[in-house]
C-alpha cells in the first residue's frame, strides 16, 4: 500500500472519529492500530527502496569513474599510436595499404606559455566570469530582517532516518 493511501485511510478513520463526537470506539481503536502497522510497514518499505536507490547510483558513480579512466586510458593509446604513423609518414612519406591511403596535412595551432597568460595583453585574452548568488551571505540578510528581491527564506523538510 503507498503512503498516500494509508494517510487518506487515516483521515477518513480521523474523520469518524470527529463525526462520533471525539468518541474513539473500539472498532477506531482497532483500524487506528492496523493504520499504524500498515504506516510503518510501508515506511520501512520506502527506506530500503531508497538505501537500494541510493547504493545503485554509488555503483553509477564507481561505473562513471571506470568508464573515464578507461576513455582517457584509450585517448593516450590513441595518441600513442598517431605519433607512430605520423612517424612512419614522416620517415617513409606517403604511403598506400590494401585498406587506406596514410598521408598528414598541416595544421597551425597557437600554444600559449601558462607563465605568460598574465603577461598578455587585453586583445588577446579571455575573461570569463560566473556570476553565482552568495546564499549564505543571503540568508544572513534575510534572518536580519532585510528585504531581497527574489530571495526568501524557504523552510524544508528533509529526509533523516536512523
Amino acid at each position: 500500500m503507498s503512503l498516500w493511501k494509508i494517510k487518506a485511510e487515516y483521515e477518513t478513520i480521523l474523520n469518524h472519529i470527529i463525526d462520533d463526537d471525539g468518541v474513539v470506539s473500539g472498532q477506531a481503536q482497532e483500524l487506528l492500530a492496523i493504520n499504524v502497522e500498515k504506516r510503518d510497514e510501508t515506511a520501512t518499505n520506502y527506506y530500503h527502496y531508497i538505501n537500494n536507490l541510493e547504493h545503485e547510483n554509488a555503483q553509477i558513480d564507481e561505473e562513471i569513474k571506470r568508464l573515464q579512466t578507461l576513455k582517457k586510458r584509450n585517448k593516450t593509446k590513441i595518441d600513442l599510436l598517431s605519433r607512430s604513423i605520423i612517424g612512419l609518414i614522416n620517415l617513409y612519406g606517403d604511403f598506400k595499404s590494401n585498406l587506406f591511403n596514410f598521408k598528414t596535412r598541416k595544421s597551425t595551432v597557437v600554444e600559449v606559455d601558462e607563465d605568460c597568460i598574465n603577461a598578455l595583453s587585453e586583445d588577446y585574452i579571455t575573461t570569463k566570469t560566473t556570476v553565482t548568488p552568495n546564499k549564505t551571505a543571503i540568508k544572513t540578510a534575510l534572518k536580519n530582517g532585510l528585504e531581497i528581491n527574489g530571495c526568501r527564506l524557504v523552510e524544508k523538510h528533509n529526509l533523516n532516518i536512523k
